[in-house]
């Protein structure tokens, strides 16, 4: 099956959209997943970050949190 089928998408113009949205996706995979790959420990420590932003909600004693002085060391 190709993406544009009548059988599968009666409507030319959202057979169309299928197909440019699927180009677009296999431009992007290709560009992405050698990225991961290289830096799969960034990716996962992103997405970790991600995650347990959900846990944490920001609030106003948000950017107490931070201890700077530590972050400066670390930084030089």
């Amino acid at each position: 099956m190709t993406v544009v089928d009548k059988k599968h998408f009666p409507c030319a113009w959202f057979g169309k959209m299928v197909a440019s949205v699927w180009a677009f996706l296999k431009k992007a995979g290709a560009v992405v997943l050698p990225f991961v790959k290289k830096n799969a420990v960034m990716v996962i420590a992103f997405l970790a970050a991600v995650v347990t932003a959900f846990f944490v909600p920001p609030d106003a004693e948000y950017f107490q949190y931070f201890d700077f002085k530590t972050l400066t060391c670390l930084f030089c």
